[in-house]
Formats: C-alpha cells, structure tokens, sequence
C-alpha cells in the first residue's frame, strides 16, 4: 500500500505486522528473505535521498513504484 494513501488520514489498520504473527516467527524468516534480496531473486525498486531532503523524500514515490531509502 502506498505511503501516501496512509498520510494526514484518520485510519486504522488492524490485523497486519507484529501483531498479526509471532515475533519471533517473524524474525525466523528475515534472514532467508534477505538472502532473496541479496541474491536479487525478490525485486525490491528503491531509491535513496539525502535526510536533508526529506520533505521531497515523503512525496517522491507516490505512485508506489518504489520505496524510498533515507541516508544520513
């Protein structure tokens, strides 16, 4: 889902992240999705900016094509 679509709303979401599994389940299973990244078999599109350009950084993937990676 689109960061943009969650922004300034009044939502809520149930069910979904840490609580919709165990923790520890879920912690099982980052490094073998990791090894998928690494070994690129799982598209992950991103795009990094600069902290100093957060602001544009909240709006830059509005289309959800990719996700945005902030760097110090």
């Amino acid at each position: 889902m689109p960061a943009a679509l969650l922004r300034s709303r009044r939502i809520r979401i149930s069910g979904s992240g840490a609580g919709s599994a165990q923790i520890a389940d879920i912690m099982a299973e980052v490094p073998a999705y990791l090894k998928l990244i690494a070994d690129r078999r799982v598209d992950v599109p991103t795009k990094t900016m600069q902290l100093s350009s957060i602001s544009e950084a909240w709006s830059a993937s509005a289309d959800g094509t990719y996700r945005i990676v902030v760097v110090p």
